[in-house]
């Protein structure tokens, strides 16, 4: 009978599960005790694995971090309504459904924009711009082509004709994740403070972004 060790497809399962494990386990601590608290050790012990075991996926702490970044740029794409890519939508109604989708990543998963606030933080030390770059590159350029949309609401008329994609691309995503951030640390207080539910408000912030770029018909 064929076991892990002596099946490759059962090889490959065991490590793909052994690292989500470990991915898993690294982000409830990272939560729980921020991410400079946590080391390789206080992740091996609570996967009940070895060091070694550890190092064989992840070189180091960080490597763990940005893992875990990829993961929650994958999990937010999934969140993107399918009318995203509808292409016989306009390119503002499909970026408006962009911005729904933001929303509802925000709302299934408050705790990526915590992790968010604490891997800034631990970002704007290292200044790990290069990596960043290429993150970016990657989900941005191939997987999810924000300045794309926007291209193609100002050909098509619908989005106004003097935005420059790129500018446009970085202003809707430093907004929506700084509301995010934002939202996601003071989600117990806002609501108390402000007397709108944070829902409301986030909706009224996409609106406000999505009437400050379409065409005025």
């Amino acid at each position: 009978m064929d076991d892990n060790t002596t099946n490759p497809r059962g090889y490959h399962g065991h490590r793909g599960r052994q690292r989500e494990r470990i991915l898993r386990v690294a982000e409830t601590l990272f939560l729980r005790d921020g991410i400079e608290s946590v080391g390789i050790n206080d992740i091996a012990a609570a996967a009940n694995v070895t060091r070694a075991t550890v190092y064989r996926y992840f070189a180091n702490r960080i490597e763990i971090v940005w893992a875990l970044l990829r993961l929650y740029a994958e999990i937010l794409i999934q969140c993107m309504p399918a009318e995203v890519m509808n292409t016989q939508l306009t390119g503002a109604m499909r970026l408006q459904f962009v911005l729904q989708g933001f929303m509802n990543h925000f709302f299934q998963y408050p705790e990526h924009s915590l992790f968010a606030v604490q891997f800034d933080r631990i970002y704007n030390e290292k200044k790990n711009t290069e990596t960043m770059s290429e993150f970016k590159k990657e989900l941005f350029n191939n997987e999810f082509p924000l300045s794309g949309l926007i291209a193609l609401g100002i050909r098509d008329g619908s989005l106004r004709p003097t935005l420059d994609p790129a500018v446009t691309s970085a202003t809707i995503l430093a907004v929506i994740w700084g509301v995010s951030r934002r939202f996601a640390t003071t989600y117990t207080t806002f609501e108390q403070e402000n007397n709108y539910s944070i829902r409301q408000i986030y909706q009224d912030i996409c609106d406000v972004v999505f009437l400050g770029i379409i065409t005025d018909k």
